[in-house]
């Protein structure tokens, strides 16, 4: 027994000495040396300090030996072997206990997240969470988070319900789980009924009623059975379907193409004939009133209702008044806000805080501090939400305990609440942000990563204004780079067109992906966007001087030769020379001399110019057309305003005198114009 002791301890002593041999090693960066004496004396492995040293040399980038997973290994290794047998040991400056044991794993977990997280692959996500046991609980999860997103992004791609199933049955616990059930319920949806057909919509109501798009399908259903005036789909679907949404609408139709001439007699009919119609007193109040178009109008701050034959309605007693739609408008007054029908009735008996109008039969309103949606009876469909926006792209933006989400217009989870904030959707995209930085998303479930500093909403054409790096760029709906980030403002100017701006100089830019001109041009914020381009016309400024551009980019008017000029319309230019404008022709001869000392571009063959102390409104010969002493305003381009000692007239474009004795006037919905007259009469003309 005192031999195998004595032993032990002259092993043991031998032990420590190649230990502290290979941290001598170690802190003169001989790392041959301190890796071979390391794992000699870890040949058993039950040495915690000699783990420690191969897992500093393995995690260390100065010598051949670096690789990230064995530093991983053996910092793991380490830590389980101390804290086995617990004793801290300082030798040749290094002190291994459980303080640095835990900080080298850490460092080492990290270091394997960074690789994994630059590879950005599927296997190198799986590897990680495989060998990467002991990482931290949150670096877990974002891995788990980061592999499921390129698992579903594939997924998406494939856009198959089978896919997507395997996708759902293999990550139960996926942060991506609830967009994945609604994908394949899409997916679902979208392959049973590729056809659109009535028979196809019936058939998927049937097999999948808890399917997510059960209220698209049953609107399709029913936009199928309203384009046709189909009377017996319409009663298969009131019958069938009476929960549905679209059940009132369907209803108001089957009535409108079941009862034609209101007579008492065909009323009873319908009414024995379809004992259920739920609508029988505020369809006939409804269909009564329907015919008559109501506008908002102001008088002495408070807004009421006109018709299109300018009587009085409403009387002006609200602070705010929308225009009807769906037979209801919201009306406000002292912070409350309600509906109301043509007969003016709180049509619930009820206020709100705030609310939207009605849309489908389904409106978001406010009250006791949530947000919620109410059907055309009043009743509450839909649970409570922080915030609902406003309709966009017939989608609601929403957030429910603290995360953004969407909802269609039937109430229906189009994108899941799981986003710090969501923008409006506009074909179909919208931008989130994540922390600092901004992804899209859209409505087929892709998610573009969160990595840039801004994105504007995308337009018609899938293309947003975007910020990275302190640089604006344009981006597409695939997520590509249209613009690189190199500008201090991407102005949208419609039609694809942008003008960038750099260093105080601008250029026009098409997003079809060209340059249209060079960026040398002086740049002055104070000008909107249509001041630099209108139809293809592109204004250039340099050293005070302008030209004008055409779309092919050639100078249709040179630098110097007007003082000021504006863009083609009726195929005149309105140009300044000698301080005084005149008009040319697209050969740039004088078409009407230069006389005036103020002038706008014509607009339907008119333009107003002021002549000394007169102003004017002359046609394209230059010819006046009538004149006044005091400024003329155009109203909805076609008519005009015109101050005289004897008040003010509406004139239209031959001079002729429409109105007179005009106090003050507003545009309602054009083409109707509500005019004040100083007899206190008011007057609606539709212009």
């Amino acid at each position: 027994m005192f031999v195998l002791l004595f032993l032990g301890t002259v092993l043991k002593a031998q032990m420590n000495k190649t230990l502290k041999h290979g941290y001598e090693a170690l802190c003169i960066f001989d790392y041959f040396k301190a890796k071979a004496l390391f794992y000699t004396s870890f040949s058993g492995k039950t040495n915690a300090p000699a783990a420690y040293g191969l897992s500093l040399i393995y995690a260390r980038r100065d010598n051949p030996f670096t690789q990230p997973d064995s530093a991983y290994k053996y910092a793991h290794a380490a830590l389980v072997l101390y804290q086995k047998t617990p004793q801290v040991l300082v030798i040749s400056g290094y002190t291994v206990d459980g303080a640095s044991l835990e900080t080298q794993l850490a460092a080492c977990v990290q270091t394997c997240y960074t690789l994994a997280l630059s590879a950005g692959s599927i296997e190198v996500w799986d590897q990680f969470l495989e060998r990467v046991t002991l990482a931290d609980p949150s670096l877990k999860w974002e891995a788990r988070y980061k592999r499921d997103e390129l698992e579903f992004n594939e997924v998406i791609k494939g856009n198959h319900s089978l896919k997507t199933l395997g996708f759902l049955n293999t990550h139960p616990q996926s942060a991506f789980y609830g967009e994945a059930v609604q994908l394949q319920q899409r997916q679902i949806y979208e392959e049973m009924c590729a056809n659109k057909s009535a028979e196809e919509y019936k058939r998927f109501l049937k097999l999948h009623p808890n399917n997510s798009m059960r209220n698209t399908a049953l609107e399709n259903l029913y936009g199928i059975y309203r384009n046709t005036n189909d009377v017996n789909g319409l009663v298969f679907f009131v019958k069938q379907y009476p929960n549905a949404s679209q059940a009132n609408e369907a209803w108001k139709l089957l009535f409108s193409l079941s009862v034609r001439s209101y007579s008492d007699e065909e009323l009873i009919r319908f009414l024995a004939m379809y004992p259920g119609f739920p609508l029988r007193n505020t369809i006939l109040k409804e269909l009564q009133m329907s015919s008559k178009r109501f506008l908002v109008f102001r008088h002495d701050d408070m807004y009421g209702y006109i018709d299109t034959n300018g009587i009085i309605q409403i009387a002006p007693q609200y602070d705010a008044a929308s225009g009807f739609k769906e037979e209801l408008a919201l009306v406000s007054r002292n912070d409350s806000v309600w509906f109301i029908n043509k007969l003016n009735e709180n049509v619930f008996q009820q206020s709100f805080e705030d609310a939207f109008g009605f849309n489908a039969g389904v409106a978001p309103v406010k009250r006791n501090g949530t947000w919620k949606f109410i059907n055309r009876q009043g009743q509450v469909i839909s649970p409570d939400y922080e915030e609902i926006n406003e309709l966009s792209d017939n989608l609601y933006v929403l957030k429910t305990k603290g995360q953004y989400g969407a909802l269609d217009r039937f109430g229906q989870s189009r994108v899941e609440a799981r986003y710090e904030y969501l923008g409006n959707f506009n074909s179909g995209i919208a931008s989130y942000r994540e922390g600092e930085k901004y992804g899209f998303v859209n409505l087929r479930g892709y998610v573009h990563k969160a990595e840039f500093d801004w994105i504007s909403d995308f337009n018609e054409s899938g293309i947003a204004v975007v910020r990275k790096s302190s640089g604006f760029g344009l981006l597409d709906c695939n997520g590509r780079i249209v613009l690189e980030t190199l500008y201090d403002q991407v102005l949208e100017a419609g039609n694809g067109l942008y003008i960038l701006v750099k260093d105080n100089h601008y250029g026009f830019y098409s997003a079809e992906g060209c340059f249209l001109s060079a960026m040398e041009f002086d740049y002055l914020k104070e000008h909107p966007v249509a001041y630099y381009l209108q139809n293809a016309w592109f204004r250039l400024l340099k050293n005070k001087t302008m030209a004008l551009m055409d779309a092919n980019g050639a100078l249709r008017v040179n630098y110097g030769v007007y003082e000021d000029c504006g863009f083609f319309n009726d195929d005149l230019l309105r140009v300044k020379k000698k301080k005084k404008y005149g008009f040319v022709d697209r050969k740039l001869q004088v078409a009407i001399p230069y006389q005036y000392t103020w002038a706008e571009d014509f607009a339907d063959s008119i333009a107003l110019v002021k002549k000394g102390d007169a102003y004017e409104a002359i046609d394209v010969l230059g010819r006046t057309i009538f004149k006044s002493d005091s400024k003329m305003e155009r109203l909805l381009n076609r008519f005009f305003i015109v101050e005289t000692q004897q008040g003010k007239l509406l004139m239209d474009k031959k001079g002729r005198v429409l109105l007179e004795q005009i106090e003050q006037y507003q545009v309602l919905e054009p083409p109707y114009v509500l005019f004040s007259l100083k007899n206190g009469e008011i007057k609606l003309l539709k212009l």
